[in-house]
């Protein structure tokens, strides 16, 4: 996919310059067309980058602004207005303002560049980048999908992407955590945005839409690079979170592409983890989850379910308002200290007294043996992993 932001890097655009609509500078473009009337609707399907020549149509800065208008009531991607002495002299700052108002990416190009040197060179890039495209898609598709794995074919599709066969590789998913800010924003508009800024930091990657998922295939040199791969990640999504709400789970380092599914699953159970329990989606590492690293290897969930029913039955079946449990976890994270643990929670240090009454008496324990005290961090831990299992606790 093609963006505004990617014809910046293109050498015939040394002299166009974006003057308004910066901030959707990420809009995919489908194809250049050159605009010969006003009343272009019928002509364009939506997500063009569109040509304004100005010849025989009499303009002046309330059709142009007009035109804009209709330009984003249609999906056109971005404008480019050729200037010169005779048909659009300048674009004013009104002009301008209202592109930064609908969100139209707006250029100014000089009038003796050639339109049709332009145009052909959107239109191979388009090409080119629409090719490489499907070739990377077909790579994750191999590697991640494909339930018997044709290490053949990947070699062959291998030697035409920017990965090697024998370097170490992990999986990074982002996605759009749903709200307000994100209903404007499409998959595509983000995978724009993770191309672009990648690509900013000379990552070697190839990337992929996956449902909710812009999935990011990236090669290391060691686990020291992995390190600070990560690092360079977690400021690309401070980035990205400038434009909406973002999440980014990051899966663990694989020897090699041929092992990269296990990476992939480690980052998209990771953020499952995290979603079905509510917790922040920011940033999650698989890496930093510790025990549940090990509940996503087991299999048997009627174990699991036994175990947590086991150790927390009594308090699961009485807390309807999860109060109890939730009051469990953050005494034993806060090393059953009553002062921290009441103002982590923001309640009354009485209050606190009481619902740990409560627990102990269905517990039937003090909660001082240190070996309950680890089974019960374990329950808490294996009910949260299966939460969001298919299993249904």
């Amino acid at each position: 996919m093609v963006s505004c932001n990617d014809l910046l890097s293109l050498k015939i655009f040394e002299n166009i310059k974006l003057v308004a609509g910066e901030s959707d500078i990420y809009k995919t473009i489908s194809w250049p067309y050159i605009c010969q009337t006003l009343d272009f609707s019928e002509w364009v399907n939506g997500g063009e980058i569109m040509f304004l020549t100005g010849m025989g149509m009499d303009l002046n800065d309330k059709k142009i602004i007009e035109l804009i208008y209709r330009c984003s009531k249609k999906g056109i991607s971005g404008l480019v207005i050729l200037t010169n002495s005779e048909y659009i002299k300048n674009i004013s700052s009104n002009i301008k303002d209202v592109a930064n108002k609908v969100g139209l990416p707006l250029f100014d190009m000089p009038w003796n560049i050639k339109l049709i040197d332009v145009n052909k060179e959107i239109a191979s890039y388009i090409m080119q980048v629409k090719s490489n495209y499907n070739e990377e898609k077909e790579i994750l598709s191999e590697l991640l999908l494909s339930q018997d794995l044709d290490k053949q074919k990947i070699k062959n599709l291998i030697n035409n992407s920017k990965l090697s066969l024998d370097k170490n590789v992990f999986v990074v998913n982002f996605s759009l955590i749903k709200d307000t800010n994100t209903e404007k924003i499409s998959i595509e508009y983000l995978m724009n945005m993770v191309k672009s800024m990648i690509s900013k930091y000379d990552l070697n990657s190839i990337l992929g839409i996956y449902g909710n998922y812009i999935t990011c295939v990236i090669e290391v040199n060691n686990k020291v690079d992995f390190t600070i791969q990560k690092s360079i990640l977690v400021s690309i999504h401070k980035q990205l979170s400038k434009y909406a709400n973002i999440s980014l789970s990051i899966g663990s380092i694989c020897e090699n592409i041929f092992s990269i599914r296990q990476s992939y699953n480690d980052a998209k159970n990771s953020f499952k983890l995290y979603e079905s329990n509510g917790w922040d989606l920011e940033i999650i590492d698989y890496d930093n989850l510790g025990f549940y690293k090990i509940l996503f290897e087991v299999n048997n969930y009627e174990k699991l379910r036994n175990y947590c029913y086991s150790i927390l039955g009594k308090v699961i079946e009485s807390d309807k308002n999860a109060n109890l449990l939730k009051t469990l976890r953050c005494y034993l994270e806060n090393n059953c200290n009553l002062l921290n643990t009441s103002r982590e929670m923001f309640i009354h240090r009485n209050t606190l007294i009481y619902r740990l009454d409560k627990i102990k008496t269905k517990l039937n324990s003090n909660l001082e043996n240190p070996i309950l005290k680890n089974e019960l961090m374990n329950a808490i831990m294996i009910y949260d992993y299966l939460k969001c299992d298919k299993y249904n606790y």
